[in-house]
């Protein structure tokens, strides 16, 4: 018969879980597959009502799909790790803090209620692209919020196209950074649902000399943009296009403009909200523009509002710039406040 613990003394079991380290039988070197016996594990400490399984030391290779009982959850300690093969997927509720522990590239299908997730989770370095890109399509058109360490993420384009919700730990501490010489034109590339909060976008300008990437390029239903600092812009802080349905843009700051020259002669922009779909409503409300000292005379506004389609509504508070930044270009009837 399947043991309750395995080789364990009292830990108060039914409160803090089992152990994987405590079973013999669970290979632990991350190259022989556990999913067989840890689908059965999990379906009998269920049973027996044991809702957590804490997975501390070792690393435990997902072969084959594994689900975890609804309600149960993997309490990973630092250090270990859960290595999923390609294909595979492993559902279930996930605790831990800060660091790594999803390796292999596999799928981690996160279920239960609404929960906070570490993009550190999957990630081998803060320079990690395919490990971020893999956190952001567990979160993406989830209830789930991904969280950022205070520290900076240096990143190539990055694709989230249901929605997702990033929040920082504050907007100086957690940065997102793109990488050099990017061969992309975009940053983050998004739609559906998307909130950036209290963090730091650096598109990295000086090391952009082919790319002219937007760092939040939207096309989608809504985006929210609170407290993040838009810094080091070669092409725009925000660049919302055609399905854009809600844009709302709250208490950011803006600064350290590219400054294009020859023909084009035009300046990076801020943000630049541009949609087609009917009712759409766009705010830009207490935000902070710092420009370059000296621009030519004739370049674009640095904040372009461009409604295209019908009943859309405009509202802009509280600019707080060095520089003039606002144009509103228009063909339809629009309410500005």
């Amino acid at each position: 018969p399947e043991l309750l613990f395995p080789n364990s003394n009292t830990r108060g079991i039914l409160k803090y879980g089992v152990y994987l380290s405590d079973d013999p039988d669970f290979p632990r070197d991350g190259t022989n597959d556990v999913s067989g016996l840890l689908n059965r594990r999990l379906q009998f400490w269920y049973n027996a009502g044991i809702h957590i399984v804490n997975v501390t030391n070792f690393r435990y290779k997902i072969g084959t799909n594994v689900t975890m009982p609804a309600g149960m959850r993997f309490v990973i300690h630092e250090g270990a790790r859960l290595s999923i093969d390609s294909g595979v997927t492993l559902s279930g509720e996930i605790v831990a803090g800060a660091y790594q522990v999803i390796e292999g590239s596999g799928t981690l299908n996160l279920t239960g209620d609404a929960q906070d997730v570490y993009a550190d989770w999957w990630l081998s370095s803060a320079t990690d692209t395919t490990g971020f890109q893999a956190a952001v399509n567990a979160v993406d058109g989830t209830k789930h919020t991904m969280l950022l360490s205070p520290k900076t993420y240096t990143l190539d384009k990055i694709t989230a196209s249901t929605g997702i919700r990033v929040i920082g730990s504050h907007e100086s501490l957690s940065t997102l950074k793109l990488t050099d010489e990017t061969a992309n034109d975009k940053f983050f590339d998004c739609a559906g649902d998307v909130i950036f909060r209290d963090l730091v976008l650096d598109i990295n300008k000086d090391n952009q000399n082919t790319a002219r990437p937007d760092g939040i390029y939207f096309d989608g239903d809504s985006l929210t943009a609170e407290n993040v600092h838009f810094t080091n812009i070669k092409a725009s802080g925000i660049n919302c296009e055609n399905a854009t349905k809600s844009a709302k843009i709250r208490r950011c700051r803006f600064d350290e403009f590219a400054l294009h020259g020859g023909l084009l002669n035009e300046v990076s922009r801020a943000c630049r909200l541009a949609s087609s779909s009917d009712e759409c409503e766009m705010w830009f409300q207490d935000n902070e523009v710092i420009g370059p000292d000296r621009v030519p005379d004739g370049l674009n506004p640095f904040v372009l509002i461009f409604p295209q389609g019908k009943n859309q509504s405009v509202t802009i508070t509280s600019i707080r710039a060095s520089v003039s930044v606002t144009e509103i270009a228009s063909s339809t009837t629009i309410s500005r406040h």
